[in-house]
């Protein structure tokens, strides 16, 4: 009985970080967040700085 209580609370107990590791997850975080936001904008951009001309069928054939 206790053996099966353990093995259901050992893997949220295991889950808790460390202060360290914490830190390093939130930097993690943080830097592919800025990569998310960077692409997001990127793509923005490219698709703001295209040609205006050219019609949206043909951009999709394309693709």
């Amino acid at each position: 009985m206790t053996a099966a209580k353990d093995r259901v609370v050992q893997p949220f107990v295991a889950r808790v970080p460390s202060p360290e590791e914490y830190q390093r997850l939130m930097a993690e975080a943080r830097r592919m967040r800025a990569e998310t936001v960077a692409g997001l904008f990127r793509s923005l951009w490219q698709t703001l700085s295209r040609p205006a001309a050219r019609p949206a069928g043909g951009r999709q054939a394309h693709a």
